[in-house]
């Protein structure tokens, strides 16, 4: 008699893979992620720019500022309005002028720093330069409105003043959403003693 043996046959399951429904939403959350993550990266890396920008142009606009200070300090025979004879005042109460011209300390040359309203620029000319209105701020740098106050210079019972505003913005070409606008004002008076005029 002939044995017969039922075998038991195991099934092996092979392990189980992901469903597409699975996939799909796995795939949507990455995405969300990184969609979120690139934006926050891309804000931060804005920011970044944007405030190198700023810094930049505070550190042009203090310089040029900063020369023309030191000039105005050592200066004698200020004039806020050099298109008129003698000393003008243009006190803080009234508008102010676009340039200003004085005689530097060496008692010889004669500076004019002044606001170039076409190429949106500050000006200094000297008079032993012959070449001319030099501009003294980076092409990047837009100054919008540049005004001197002078008071004391035509009172000879008051030491002569000015004070500076400056107003502009930073643009890098093609960028416009870095454009950076700044005002600035500084006042100085001269060093050396003036209350009985020259």
């Amino acid at each position: 008699m002939a044995k017969y043996q039922l075998t038991k046959r195991k099934l092996h399951r092979a392990p189980r893979g992901f469903t597409l429904v699975e996939m799909l939403i796995s795939v949507g959350i990455f995405t969300v992620i990184m969609t979120i993550s690139v934006g926050a990266l891309l804000t931060v890396f804005d920011a970044y720019q944007k405030t190198r920008l700023l810094r930049n142009t505070m550190e042009n606009v203090n310089i040029a500022t900063e020369s023309m200070i030191k000039k105005i300090r050592t200066a004698t025979l200020i004039d806020c309005d050099p298109g008129t004879v003698g000393q003008q005042d243009c006190p803080t109460s009234g508008n102010g002028r676009n340039s200003i011209e004085f005689l530097g300390a060496d008692g010889l040359t004669i500076y004019t720093y002044a606001w170039d309203s076409g190429n949106e620029a500050i000006t200094v000319d000297k008079s032993s330069d012959t070449l001319g209105p030099r501009v003294i701020t980076s092409p990047e740098i837009k100054i919008t409105s540049l005004v001197f106050y002078v008071d004391g210079v035509a009172d000879n019972t008051k030491q002569d003043i000015v004070t500076v505003t400056v107003s502009g913005f930073a643009n890098i070409s093609g960028k416009s959403r870095f454009d950076t606008t700044f005002n600035l004002q500084t006042t100085v008076s001269k060093r050396i003693l003036d209350l009985f005029g020259p």
